[in-house]
Parts: structure tokens; sequence; C-alpha cells
């Protein structure tokens, strides 16, 4: 099942693209985490994504910053993204489990 419209989900570009900001108000009462898969393409990279869970849910709210690209031994590597960004969450929690799926455009 999907998490009905009270979930509103949005997505800021940050440092010129290079960082997003993924924002949740109306997280459904009784979410312990929620798994994210972003997906999008790339120039010169083809498809890229970043995955993960977030479990700092404060009331009904979430916020997660996020690099678009890889980083290692404090040298980074930014996706030039084109197109949008597919955005899936799956909200989990003594309800069961229950998808949003969005694109958003940078």
């Amino acid at each position: 099942p999907t998490v009905d419209s009270s979930t509103v989900v949005t997505l800021k570009s940050l440092q010129g693209n290079k960082e997003i900001l993924l924002e949740g108000k109306g997280v459904p009462s009784g979410t312990s985490s929620i798994d994210y898969e972003l997906s999008y393409d790339t120039q010169g990279q083809g498809k890229q994504g970043v995955i993960g869970t977030i479990s700092d849910i404060t009331g009904n709210t979430f916020e997660k910053q996020m690099t678009l690209g890889t980083c290692s031994s404090g040298r980074c590597v930014y996706h030039e993204v084109i197109g949008s960004i597919q955005v899936t969450l799956k909200f989990t929690g003594d309800y069961g489990e229950r998808i949003l799926v969005k694109e958003f455009s940078l």
C-alpha cells in the first residue's frame, strides 16, 4: 500500500546540485524507519543512485542530506545529474509497510 496524501516529501538542491536535502512531513504515526532509494541519470557515468535508511524521525518529520556522487579519503567525485531524480521511500512501522514514489527535478 501507499502512504496517504498527508505525507509530503520535498527534495532541495544544495551546493550547486552536489548535495540534496530530502525532507518529509506527515510521516505516518508509528513509523520506525524509512528506507530510501534515489536513482538518476548522469552525464558520462550512466545511471547512478543513493540508498540508505532514515531512523531519526522526529514527531512526524524527517530530513536527510545526501551527496550526489562518491567520496573516499576526503575527496569527492560529484555526479552531473541529467533530468529528474526518482525517489522511492518505504515507510516501516507498527502498521506494516507503505510506499511513496515521486520524481523531482533539481
